[in-house]
């Protein structure tokens, strides 16, 4: 028996067979495969420019674009459960704790790396391939509950994929000489998903796990069955492991969805109460971890660090542009609620929720980490607003134009022409950054064998000293725990970062360094040209550090036994080493 609910085609509503919201058709299926390849050719151009044009004296990490230190931060997990560990302990701050933290995106990467002996870096192109691939396919998935028509899916996904915001306006106004004001779009042309497509799978499963479980919502509705929302639940549950910070959003609509579908009925549905029920059932083992983390685990003192200011509303539209613009223009939202069907009013939903954890600041002071999904929203609501609402009112004002493909098509390529620029501006910036060969894509090959020296000598619960710009890649490269290495994931980082000024500080005592190795059980100074800059204390010098490492732009330093025994530290690695010199 054929199953029909209402969808919105030309400003009404409708009656459409669910059948018609399927899987992909063989063309369809094409489509998706260029599409796939078109993201993965733009994605992967960036790394094989870096790897070809590295210098003899650098080595390419492999990780570009926005933000190469919380990839560093990912690693670190990953490099545990390759190392063979199950539960993870946070190695970029000195504070003891136990492993604690269970993820099963890391564990399954990095078990992944230790059957096939891969390296984190190409382990990190692997996925970073098949995610992109994923989400092509995922998000169609989802633009499929939204639109009968495969054209309109189609430019849905494109959309969502490839449209961003209006950051080119002030950048192109700023290199005219014209006065602009400070904005904060993170990057001139704003995060958006084509950046994260390029260096970020991990916000991309995040985003795609919340984006699955929004159209296995939606499809419970029109079906009317009951797995659809359990497995709405399951997808919530599972991304939360990934990433919590959508979790929060799915929670809200689910216990306000269906009560915007009883007030639209004016009647409550015992069934369906029932299958929102079984969807937060779904999510209950992600809910009960992460409270174990909260309360139980040294996580609570991270996630206080993590806090991020929201965007001005200027600043929000610049970031999403002009997606967001038309939908906002168009929408009828929740002022129409009798007649606007239940996918619009998710879309409505989605959005309102979105802005309220975004500007519940500081009461949720990490509202703008659940902003992620605001990309595919907008595209969403950009193309309901263009194919439902724009092309029917343009065709009856323009009786000449009788098919209303043209007019959509043009609509969209317009949406499309006001966005690229910006995505264009992000491309050329990431290979001008790549041609410095500088930090953060390049490492000098000298302190990338001091890492090596460190994996093969050291223990994982070692300590080492060193500026937060090397520290970041101490847990994924040495093997070993940073005093100072990530603005979240370091404890107290800023106090971290003074206390490590003051250790190079020449002007500072002796017995502060000493009470500073001791207090936290520091075993090893790293001492390089970024060390350097912070002060003019020479480690050489210090009786309580001795060098056992050296090549020629590092040197590391053992600190004493007699500071490490007082530091709780005896017994976990035996003697000293014999200076090594491969300058």
């Amino acid at each position: 028996m054929t199953t029909s609910k209402t969808s919105e085609t030309h400003g009404r509503r409708e009656d459409t067979p669910v059948e018609k919201r399927g899987n992909p058709r063989a063309n369809d299926l094409g489509f998706l495969a260029l599409l796939a390849f078109l993201c993965l050719a733009l994605s992967w151009a960036p790394y094989l420019y870096g790897y070809a044009t590295a210098p003899r004296d650098a080595c390419f990490t492999g990780l570009v674009g926005r933000d190469v230190p919380g990839a560093y931060m990912y690693l670190m997990w990953e490099r545990q459960a390759l190392d063979g560990a199950h539960l993870f302990e946070n190695r970029l701050t000195p504070e003891q704790h136990a492993p604690f933290y269970f993820n099963p995106e890391w564990w399954l990467l990095g078990k992944a790396l230790r059957l096939s002996s891969l390296s984190l870096t190409a382990g990190f192109h692997v996925e970073r391939t098949v995610t992109v691939i994923l989400l092509v396919f995922g998000l169609y998935y989802l633009a499929a509950r939204f639109f009968t028509d495969p054209r309109e899916r189609r430019w849905a996904l494109i959309v969502m994929l490839f449209a961003t915001g209006l950051g080119w306006v002030p950048y192109a106004l700023d290199h005219s000489g014209l006065s602009v004001p400070d904005l904060r779009l993170w990057d001139i042309q704003g995060i958006n998903l084509f950046g994260y497509l390029i260096n970020k799978p991990h916000f991309v499963r995040a985003i795609l796990g919340t984006c699955i479980a929004m159209a296995f919502l939606l499809r419970g509705e029109q079906t009317g069955r009951r797995r659809f929302f359990l497995f709405s639940g399951l997808t919530a549950s599972l991304t939360a492991a990934v990433r919590p910070y959508d979790l929060p959003l799915l929670l809200m609509v689910y216990a306000f969805f269906p009560a915007l579908l009883s007030l639209q009925e004016r009647t409550v549905s015992p069934r369906r109460a029932g299958h929102y029920l079984t969807a937060l059932a779904g999510t209950l083992p992600a809910v009960a971890y992460y409270l174990y983390l909260r309360y139980g685990t040294i996580m609570d003192r991270v996630w206080k660090g993590v806090e991020l200011e929201p965007l001005s509303p200027l600043e929000l539209v610049l970031w999403l542009g002009i997606p967001f613009l038309t939908g906002c223009f168009c929408f009828g939202g929740f002022r129409h609620l009798h007649r606007n069907t239940r996918e619009v009013i998710l879309l409505s939903l989605w959005g309102a929720a979105l802005l309220v954890l975004i500007y519940a600041y500081p009461l949720i002071p990490w509202g703008m980490e659940s902003a992620g999904t605001f990309y595919v929203l907008s595209a969403l609501a950009c193309c309901v607003c263009v194919f439902r609402h724009a092309t029917p009112a343009l065709q009856a004002r323009l009786a000449r134009w009788r098919k209303g493909g043209f007019t959509a098509r043009g609509l969209m390529i317009g949406v499309l022409l006001l966005s690229l620029p910006s995505n264009i501006i992000l491309y050329a910036n990431l290979f001008e950054d790549l041609s410095r060969h500088a930090r953060p894509y390049y490492l000098p090959r000298a302190l990338m064998e001091g890492f090596d020296w460190l994996d093969r000598h050291s223990q994982p619960s070692d300590i080492v000293l060193a500026a937060a710009e090397n520290g970041g890649c101490l847990p994924v490269y040495g093997g070993v725990k940073a005093f100072t290495g990530h603005y979240h994931f370091t404890i107290d980082f800023s106090g971290k970062n003074a206390l490590v000024k003051r250790f190079f500080d020449e002007r500072e005592h002796d017995e502060f360094r000493r009470d500073l190795l001791e207090r936290h059980a520091v075993r090893y100074v790293l001492y390089s040209d970024t060390e350097k800059h912070l002060g003019g204390f020479d480690p050489g010098r210090a009786d309580y550090l001795q060098a056992v490492y050296r090549n020629e732009q590092l040197t590391l330093y053992e600190v004493s036994e007699d500071i490490r025994v007082r530091g709780g530290e005896a017994g976990v690695r035996p003697g000293n080493h014999p200076l090594e010199d491969c300058s």
